[in-house]
């Protein structure tokens, strides 16, 4: 947690969310039961779409790209708006 909230005070990160964080660290405390240690391929692969998904989850998102959440705001201000 406090990585990532260090990162973000630095510009390197996402703000802190205690959703993204909890949907990372599930998908890697989980990832036992279905892994095949017995298989390097599944090993490398699995590593390699995680290490994706972690990059994805915590780097800045470009600056076209909508906030998360805003579309869903912007819904409900416009049906606040129209009361």
């Amino acid at each position: 947690m406090q990585v990532l909230k260090k990162g973000h005070a630095a510009g390197r990160f996402r703000p802190y969310s205690k959703h993204r964080l909890k949907g990372l660290l599930g998908m890697h405390y989980y990832s036992y039961i279905w892994i095949r240690s017995d298989s390097p391929a599944m090993v490398r692969e699995t590593a390699e779409t995680f290490h994706d998904i972690v990059l994805r989850a915590v780097a800045p998102a470009p600056a076209s790209a909508p906030k998360a959440g805003a579309a869903s705001r912007a819904a409900g201000q416009k049906a606040a708006a129209r009361r």
